[in-house]
């Protein structure tokens, strides 16, 4: 490098020899710093080369495959290209056929990759987990989107949450299905009342001797916003199924558990029970 750097720029006093000797060769404990910068500067304005090893060969690979790119697609998408990289250049890294790379192109490749999107596999759980998010929170893809108040993921609509639950693909952006959850998440949650839940909730009713009317009256435990008397009689409709906040349900069937059993009838009033029976 000493040999084919700009005479011009090379300071007084230093030949090439004496560099080789002091700084490689020979190292020496003190030189001129004018000398030091110089030479610094001069090998930072020369590429580093790495050996294209099978193990960084396979991260590229990896890398492009959990993105779901190309080569091509890093190039086409890219704002600036580093100086004398070409996607042919790059193909024979992933080939095999080329056994050396800049290390500043090939790590602008590994950091292009990861700049892109990834991508997960949208199994059967996956699948099940979504449409039941969605049944919970009792809301469309439609008005997920539209009624959301945070920042939803450009390129996300309403027709791909659809399409997820109806006809999944292969794979989906991991940013959008981790973004869908949260949103569904943070939505209020339902439970459907159906008759096992009915049939739980009169075994209380009859355990206690309280009905909900009482019950709301008597509990100590503080009621969620909107729980009332009315909303706990729609739930008992044998007629169809009702749906119920989880926080709700989950308020109910605590209080009713808190209190104890209703006390054994005195014989004055089992005789009067069993007339009126």
């Amino acid at each position: 490098w000493v040999t084919y750097a700009p005479m011009e720029d090379m300071p007084a006093h230093l030949e090439e020899a004496d560099a080789q000797k002091a700084w490689h060769d020979e190292p020496i404990l003190r030189t001129r710093r004018q000398n030091w910068v110089w030479a610094k500067g001069e090998l930072n304005r020369h590429p580093v080369f790495i050996d294209v090893t099978d193990e960084r060969r396979e991260k590229l690979a990896e890398e492009l495959e959990r993105h779901e790119l190309t080569l091509h697609d890093i190039f086409m998408d890219a704002y600036h290209t580093p100086a004398g990289l070409t996607e042919n250049i790059a193909k024979g890294w992933l080939s095999g056929k080329t056994l050396k790379a800049r290390q500043d192109h090939f790590f602008w490749c590994l950091k292009e990759a990861r700049a892109h999107p990834l991508y997960v596999e949208m199994t059967d759980d996956r699948v099940s987990d979504l449409r039941s998010s969605f049944d919970r929170a009792r809301i469309t893809p439609g008005n997920l989107i539209g009624t959301t108040r945070s920042s939803i993921p450009d390129g996300l609509t309403s027709d791909i949450l659809e399409a997820w639950q109806t006809e999944p693909p292969q794979t989906v952006r991991e940013d959008w299905l981790q973004w869908t959850f949260k949103a569904l998440a943070r939505r209020p949650q339902y439970v459907t009342i159906d008759q096992t839940k009915r049939d739980e909730l009169k075994a209380e009713i009859n355990r206690t001797g309280l009905s909900p009317t009482l019950l709301m009256q008597k509990s100590l435990i503080q009621r969620p916003k909107g729980m009332r008397a009315n909303v706990v009689t729609h739930w008992m409709n044998p007629v169809r199924d009702a749906h119920a906040r989880v926080q709700h349900w989950d308020w109910l069937i605590e209080a009713y558990q808190n209190e104890p059993d209703k006390p054994e009838p005195t014989p004055d009033e089992a005789a009067n029970a069993a007339r009126r029976k």
